[in-house]
């Protein structure tokens, strides 16, 4: 079952709270029929057409950048398996043996995460490149 969350303001939240404690029913229940009651016929329908959060959508929606946004710097791009990163590796391998242990620094400066890093730094000390 997939939970929802809606933000309130603390006065509604004790407001739920108070009623659900009265009505002896939960706070779900409680804030669910308030919502529903008080949402117009419009929201009613638009919910109803609304396809469900976990099915993707036929199209993807493409959004284009603003005007002087550089898509290759302002997009976070996928990047590849940092073993197949020659480029990556070498830094590392230089940053190692100009002495820096600090792997956290090492991963920022190939960009790649602290976890990936450090795994591979730790095959490459196991198998004798650093």
């Amino acid at each position: 079952m997939q939970l929802y969350r809606v933000e309130v303001s603390p006065e509604a939240f004790a407001l739920v709270e108070s009623e659900a404690f009265i009505a002896g029913r939960t706070m779900k229940a409680i804030a669910s029929e308030i919502l529903i009651a008080h949402c117009s016929k419009e929201a009613a329908n638009v919910s109803r057409l609304r396809v469900h959060r976990d099915k993707k959508p036929d199209k993807q929606m493409i959004i284009k950048p603003e005007s002087g946004a550089s898509p290759a710097t302002d997009i976070p791009q996928k990047r590849g398996r940092l073993k197949d990163d020659h480029a990556a590796i070498q830094k590392i391998k230089e940053l190692w043996q100009s002495g820096e242990r600090n792997h956290a620094a090492i991963a920022r400066a190939v960009n790649y995460p602290r976890a990936t890093v450090n795994e591979n730094l730790r095959k490459m000390i196991a198998v004798g490149e650093l």
